[in-house]
C-alpha cells in the first residue's frame, strides 16, 4: 500500500469492470470483489491484484490472499477457489 503521506488513496475497482476494461475471460468468486493496489502473490492481500504466469511459483499462487489474479487459462486449475481470475 502506498504511504498516505505521499498519495493519495487509490481509486477502487471491480474485478469485473477491469477484465472487460482489458477485454479479458474473468471468473469472479463475487462479482463485488475490488482492486485497489496490486501485490505480488506471497504478499497479495484481498484488495490486491497479482499475477502468475511461471510454475516456478506455483505453490506462491496456491497460498495467495489476493482478491484477483491475472492467469493464464492452463494454470486455472491451481487457483485457490476464493481468488477471482482474470484469464489471459
Amino acid at each position: 500500500m502506498p504511504d498516505k503521506r505521499f498519495f493519495k488513496e487509490p481509486e477502487r475497482v471491480k474485478i469485473s469492470e477491469l477484465a472487460r476494461h482489458v477485454g479479458a475471460d474473468f471468473k469472479a468468486v463475487n462479482d463485488d470483489v475490488e482492486i485497489s493496489s496490486v501485490a505480488p502473490l506471497d504478499r497479495a492481500q484481498r484488495q490486491d491484484l497479482s499475477f502468475f504466469d511461471n510454475i516456478k511459483y506455483r505453490q506462491s499462487f496456491e497460498q495467495t490472499k489476493a482478491g484477483a489474479c491475472v492467469v493464464h487459462p492452463d494454470f486455472e486449475q491451481h487457483a485457490p477457489k476464493d481468488v477471482s481470475l482474470i484469464l489471459s
